[in-house]
């Protein structure tokens, strides 16, 4: 390609295209919609370009009219070290060497396949290529020690996107030139999590265009004005790049910083206080071409780097949002949990005095959540436990032994098994228990049955006829003999 976009080349150079994501930067690589574009697949499948084999010849001859040298990246749309391109690989072997005045800048992700597709007479490298390997986070860095094992003109590494801070464990030793930058591309912008699954790619997203159809980040699909695209990218602080550029400012290496993390490629180029293109030295004594000029608004003035550098870009300003709603996510949780605990512990410690009336133990509970209640919540029956064994009585309710069941203002439970071996069935009303019925297991569970069936027909008479509750207390304006027939023998001192 003439002239590249790409600021730390001349040229680009690609003899084929096509490649697959092999690391966490490949997740937002920009072939995918270029490739998109032009009627290919970008991943899993590489072909050979038609077009570009001859490029090559006509830049050296120009490189000889000027008496300097050109730096060409290959493949920007592949990896030049992609298994997929075994059969092309020693024909571009050739090309690469005839073109003495072009310093290749070949770049990788696959450093672990470099020495079995060297040339036959590689020996310590070629003059004019210069190997490098691309890795943006701290779990990537191990690839430069493969790259380190492998004699060429000029080891160099491109931390482009640069997705954390790795100044504190990136090893330079053996390499000659460092190349970093954020992430461009349009969508979302977020902080990168080792964690993600790079792999999955972004959900496409369908986009309304305008008139003109001429961005070539998007694909375009049949429909006018419609793109599909696949967005995001993620944010690099400049502080990163600042500690990157630190430690390779003193190991005395050129340093290149291309751009900050923004939807278009090369913004912000002197975002870390002026244009940090440096560049090692030519081969074979030449000297470099003027580089590609830099557009005038992708240069800020110093309000904004000052600005960017306060608010930290668009995605840091997202986590402190995110970080703040998390927090006051867990306060609600904390809160709500702190409620039921009080909740629980009343339920837990209530006595049969605090059952005599279903509304009691409700207003209370509602009195500890500091809120009010309405006691028309209250005038079902309430269970104190939770029932071990139980059956469905009309009221579709289950029936236990330590059940205790509330009747408007009666309140009714099991009580057994006694010295005799039977079970009863108690009354309280205004707080003194009284046994009403008494009999063998069964008997008192039909009774109490029975007390259940007489609340469901109570109910249904209320509803036909309009009979109103008393909702301010809580109770039913029922008697006591609406709802059984108290026996001759009751004994109101039996507790």
């Amino acid at each position: 390609m003439e002239n590249t976009g790409i600021s730390w080349a001349h040229q680009t150079q690609n003899f084929w295209m096509g490649c697959d994501k092999v690391a966490p930067e490949c997740r937002h690589c920009y072939i995918d919609e270029f490739l998109r574009k032009h009627g290919h697949e970008p991943w899993g499948e590489v072909i050979r370009c038609k077009t570009t084999w001859d490029d090559p010849h006509r830049w050296e001859i120009d490189c000889a009219i000027n008496d300097c040298a050109k730096r060409v990246f290959t493949c920007s749309l592949s990896d030049f070290f992609h298994d997929g391109a075994d059969e092309w690989r020693n024909e571009a072997w050739r090309i690469i060497k005839k073109s003495s005045r072009l310093v290749w800048l070949i770049l990788t992700k696959r450093p672990s396949l470099i020495a079995k597709r060297l040339p036959a007479d590689w020996g310590e490298g070629y003059p004019n290529v210069w190997l490098g390997v691309s890795t943006g986070c701290n779990a990537r860095l191990k690839q430069m020690d493969v790259l380190r094992k492998i004699p060429c003109a000029l080891r160099w590494v491109s931390t482009e996107p640069l997705l954390e801070d790795i100044s504190q464990q990136i090893n330079l030793d053996g390499f000659g030139w460092v190349v970093t930058g954020g992430e461009s591309g349009f969508g979302d912008e977020y902080l990168y999590n080792p964690a993600d699954n790079w792999r999955v790619p972004p959900a496409r997203e369908m986009v309304m265009l305008p008139g003109h159809l001429d961005d070539p980040t998007v694909e375009y699909s049949e429909i006018p004005h419609v793109a599909y695209t696949n967005p995001g990218r993620r944010t690099m602080l400049l502080t990163w790049a600042e500690n990157l550029r630190d430690v390779t400012k003193a190991a005395g290496l050129p340093f290149m910083f291309k751009q900050v993390t923004a939807p278009n490629s090369g913004v912000g180029v002197n975002a870390l206080g002026r244009d940090w293109h440096e560049f090692p030295d030519a081969p074979n004594g030449l000297k470099w071409a003027p580089r590609n000029p830099i557009d005038p608004k992708n240069e800020w003035t110093p309000v904004q780097i000052e600005e960017y550098k306060r608010t930290g870009g668009i995605a840091k300003k997202q986590a402190r949002k995110l970080d703040r709603k998390a927090k006051q996510d867990q306060q609600r949780a904390d809160k709500q949990k702190n409620k039921d605990t009080k909740m629980e512990k009343i339920l837990l410690d209530a006595t049969p005095i605090d059952m005599s009336c279903g509304a009691q133990i409700s207003r209370r509970i509602a009195r500890e959540n500091k809120h009010k209640k309405s006691t028309a919540d209250c005038r079902r029956p309430f269970f104190a436990k939770q029932p071990q064994t139980s059956r469905r009585t009309g009221w579709g309710l289950p029936i236990a032994a330590d059940v205790v069941i509330g009747l408007g203002s009666a309140i009714y439970r099991k009580d057994g098994p006694r010295a005799d071996g039977k079970f009863a069935v108690m009354l309280s009303n205004s707080g003194v228990w009284q046994s009403i019925f008494s009999g063998t297991d069964a008997e008192v569970e039909a009774r109490l049955s029975e007390l259940g069936e007489k609340q469901a027909e109570i109910d249904e008479l209320d509803s036909a006829h309009g009979r109103q509750r008393d909702r301010r207390r809580g109770t039913m304006t029922v008697t006591r003999a609406e709802l059984h027939e108290l026996p001759a023998s009751v004994s109101s001192g039996d507790n």
